[in-house]
């Protein structure tokens, strides 16, 4: 049996073993079972070839060639070794998730207790409030408990500079100007000023004297914590981008000390010439430049401004801001030239050059992308070096295998998917299709391509981000050949900035035209329809259905390039198969092979080869580019995406999400979406990190109504930013009646004057239909408090109904507000009240026992936010539902609660799984 790319079968087969153990899957049983099928169609293909050769049609029977002899054992070492390359990646995955869940769950029981730390400087990260350590081989200690974290991350105020100026070094607080230095370490020392302002106090253990740097030893006190995961629908998982790069747990330092100052020269030296390379761009940069060329050259995308980072994303082309595989060919094909041009030879050339890939792979942050491109130049100079030839998809399974036996949980992250999702549609299937529809010229290549890579990453882009730039395919064809400019240019103004600013800034003169170029392509694209198409997250379904018939579209434009070929391959069509009976099999081997003849297969290329006389082609004629496959291909394109375009909604979904201590919930049916309430007092940025992407998760891009239950910031922050941010369009606001006039809610009109929506004031009898979907409101407070400052008791009592089901929002109300709403309501207004929202995140104050018993929920959604001050909620309303048969779901326990219904039944869980 051979195998053509083992390293990549490897690779499949190592990172199958990681999905299955990060993932959760018993998978023992099932590759137990997968091993002992494939072993069997092994034995079967080996009967039945033996019967082939042994003519078995006709009785004869003859001893086996030697091909089949020397192979007999060959597939069952090939499956032994795709089955150690699965179980080792299982095992590896295994190990590491069990070390994070440990140290999360250690983090977990001295929450709110402070710890002490003692750990090694792996990395350093400063920022305009802040400066990031990650720590590795770290000690935690508290009390006589104990835990070793493999690494860890650490945040200090911004009084740490440590050793990030070559002049200046670790700087604490304002103090004088030229400061106290302490030690010296690579000219940079420890400035210890005034301390007071910084939070943080930076002091050497006894004697020591040495600055903060990458390899110092440090010790700090601080409150340690598990980075917690997303418990909302289309929210960024922070503990699996953490786990990604090896920690589960951060610490919030208080007090940082050295206690051994030695640093790793090379890190360190890496390191400070980021933060020169860096201070140079900043003086010969415009300010609208400067944070894409940080990006662009340093990988450290910071200084960008979120409406730079969104302008690219949203148009495809945001892969220009990541070092990938693109950069590093750029610099180091440019660095390898350079020394040979020198006069190095091409293994000193290679030898140098690897040296200073790896080290610039390193200076621009050491992402996934980065290092699987380093890793491949390496490879590809290697093959240079020794004579070998090169297989791009053969040194991205060496990468993949290397970078996620280091941190298996980069699998999950979005960089690492496009980057080697990009690696396999052009070194894959790209050149399959090359090759089948005869693209011989550069730009026939380059067009192919890059269709390729639009379908290989649409399922991953729109997974990740939602949306799809349905113009990527002709707006990266005109900005790609323009990224060499761009990265030489910075590289350049780099190197002439630390001399002579001004020839920095003519340097970065011809990249600061190409960005006006970008800016301008962007802004004449995004003035057609459809520029940035919402998708929202699709389904597993679709997209193992995209998959699927994007493999049968290209197995059926590949098989029409072979069906002019001769019918069974030529050594099907030799009498009795000769080319099992020639010695050594002479169609299988080159005839370079063979004395005084020249390179090439027996079926090699033309002139003079077999294929160029065989009907339809003669010697040395090209069969032409194949424009009808090239369009097929796009219409598949086409066909494959619609499979990742949402369904119809079919009957009412309901999230209560999990907004912290707050409130916050939508409704989505066929007809529309309507928001109830959305802020957090716990939580800041609320629109921008859940409740815009959970709506655009779900494809959600106007919110027909925004009721508002009252005016307290936990019930309106997330809804205020969503109104002023933009991104999601909000057509009509609905405030409670008590909020007319009211300077509390001021800035809510002025917000929905901004973005263009009608506001609506709500009193009790009024209803908002959508279809079905009906939201009528029963109680709008007490007309006799309508000067009561007490937002509270502005909130609304609002009935939803939906076919059968019947869901009752309260708003904050006390009981008091709860007594006028039973007073006021017919017979009929609250008969069939299956679900409760708990009022005031199930306060004591609310949720009184005649309430309760009125009502008679089956299902009560409790919203609050985990470890708040207030006790919420209360045991007592928990113990009175309980005492009433009713199911509690709890979104500090379990996330987001999903609930669904057609109007007869119901459906409920938790996101997180976690239903009590």
């Amino acid at each position: 049996m051979k195998i053509k790319r083992p390293l990549l079968g490897l690779a499949g087969s190592f990172v199958l073993g990681e999905v299955l153990a990060l993932l959760d899957v018993a998978a023992i049983p099932w590759i137990t079972g997968a091993f002992a099928a494939a072993c069997a169609a092994v034995v079967l293909g080996k009967w039945r070839a033996k019967r082939r050769v042994n003519g078995a049609g006709d009785g004869a029977r003859s001893a086996p060639g030697p091909g089949l002899r020397r192979s007999r054992g060959t597939g069952f070492g090939v499956l032994l070794l795709f089955l150690a390359a699965l179980l080792a990646g299982f095992g590896r995955a295994q190990g590491v998730r069990d070390r994070l869940d440990g140290e999360a769950a250690w983090a977990g029981k001295t929450a709110g207790v402070k710890v002490s730390l003692t750990g090694t400087v792996e990395r350093m990260e400063e920022k305009e409030d802040q400066t990031e350590l990650w720590l590795r081989d770290a000690a935690a200690k508290v009390g006589r408990e104990g835990m070793e974290f493999g690494r860890l991350v650490v945040y200090a105020d911004s009084g740490v500079a440590a050793g990030g100026d070559l002049e200046s070094g670790v700087r604490v607080g304002g103090g004088l100007e030229s400061g106290v230095r302490v030690g010296g370490g690579l000219e940079s020392g420890v400035r210890v000023g005034g301390g007071l302002e910084s939070g943080v106090r930076v002091g050497t253990a006894a004697g020591s004297g040495a600055a903060v740097g990458i390899g110092s030893v440090v010790r700090l006190r601080g409150k340690l914590e598990a980075v917690a995961g997303a418990t909302n629908p289309g929210e960024f998982d922070f503990a699996r981008y953490y786990r990604s790069k090896g920690a589960a747990c951060r610490l919030y330092g208080e007090e940082l000390t050295v206690a051994d100052g030695e640093m790793a020269p090379y890190f360190e030296g890496i390191r400070r010439f980021r933060l020169w390379c860096a201070r140079v761009l900043e003086r010969v940069c415009e300010p609208g430049d400067l944070g894409v060329f940080k990006a662009v050259v340093l990988g450290d995308q910071s200084s960008m401004d979120q409406g730079m980072k969104d302008m690219y994303r949203s148009h495809g082309i945001s892969h220009l801001l990541a070092v990938s595989g693109q950069h590093l060919a750029i610099v180091g094909g440019g660095i390898y030239l350079l020394l040979r041009k020198a006069g190095l030879n091409r293994g000193r050339a290679g030898m140098f050059g690897g040296a200073l890939v790896v080290s610039y792979g390193i200076l621009t942050g050491g992402s996934g992308s980065a290092l699987r491109a380093v890793v491949m130049i390496l490879c590809l100079w290697l093959a240079g070096y020794l004579g070998r030839s090169y297989d791009c998809l053969s040194a991205m399974g060496l990468a993949g295998m290397w970078l996620l036996w280091r941190q298996p949980y980069l699998l999950f992250q979005s960089g690492f998917q496009l980057s080697f999702g990009a690696v396999w549609a052009i070194g894959g299937l790209g050149g399959l299709l090359n090759e089948a529809l005869g693209a011989e010229k550069g730009w026939q290549r380059t067009l192919i391509c890059s269709l390729c890579v639009q379908m290989v990453l649409a399922p991953a882009t729109v997974w990740h981000y939602f949306r799809y730039p349905i113009y990527g395919l002709v707006l990266n064809l005109l900005v790609v050949p323009l990224a060499a400019v761009l990265v030489y240019s910075g590289i350049l103004g780099i190197l002439l900035g630390g001399v002579c600013q001004p020839a920095g800034v003519m340097a970065v003169g011809a990249g600061h035209y190409v960005l006006a170029f970008y800016e301008e392509l962007c802004g004449l694209f995004s003035g057609l329809p459809g520029y940035s198409l919402l998708v929202g997250r699709p389904g597993w379904g679709q997209i193992l259905g995209y998959g699927a018939v994007m493999a049968a579209g290209v197995g059926v434009v590949v098989g029409r390039k072979t069906a002019g070929r001769l019918p069974g391959s030529l050594a099907g069509r030799l009498p009795g198969s000769l080319a099992g009976r020639l010695p050594g099999s002479l169609l299988g081997r080159s005839l370079g092979s063979l004395p005084g003849r020249p390179p090439g297969g027996l079926l090699g290329k033309p002139p003079g080869s077999l294929a160029g006389r065989l009907p339809g082609s003669l010697p040395g004629e090209s069969p032409g580019f194949r424009w009808g496959g090239l369009v097929a291909v796009f219409l598949l394109y086409i066909l494959c995406f619609c499979i990742l375009l949402p369904r119809p909604q079919a009957g009412l979904s309901v999230t209560c999400l999990d907004v912290g201590q707050g409130d916050g919930l939508v409704f989505t049916c066929a007809e529309g979406t309507v928001l109830v309430d959305g802020g957090s007092s716990s939580r800041s940025g609320l629109g921008e990190r859940c409740l815009k992407p959970y709506l655009e998760s779900r494809a959600v891009e106007t919110v027909d109504y925004a009721i508002v239950s009252h005016g307290d910031s936990d019930h309106v922050s997330g809804l205020l930013e969503l109104m002023e941010g933009g991104g999601v369009r909000i057509r009509n606001l609905v405030l409670p009646r008590m909020a007319r006039g009211q300077e509390d809610y001021a800035g809510l009109v002025r917000a929905a004057g901004v973005c263009g929506a009608q506001v609506l004031y709500m009193e009790a009898g009024e209803r908002i239909s959508l279809g079905d979907l009906q939201f009528t409101c029963l109680y709008a407070g007490n007309p006799a408090q309508e000067t009561d400052t007490d937002k509270n008791r502005h909130s609304l009592a609002v009935r939803v109904s939906y076919g059968r089901l019947g869901l009752l929002l309260t708003g904050d109300m006390d009981a008091s507000c709860e007594a006028g709403l039973l007073r006021t309501c017919g017979p009929g207004d609250l008969a069939g009240i299956q679900v409760l929202k708990a009022a005031h995140h199930g306060s004591d104050t609310s949720s009184s026992p005649e309430f309760l018993e009125r009502l008679g929920p089956k299902l009560v959604l409790v919203s609050y936010g985990n470890g708040n001050s207030y006790g919420h909620p209360s045991p007592k309303v928990l113990e009175r539902l309980r005492e009433r048969g009713s199911r509690i779901l709890e979104t500090g326990k379990c996330g987001a609660i999903l609930l669904w219904t057609d109007g007869k039944r119901m459906e409920c869980r938790g996101w997180l799984g976690s239903d009590p």
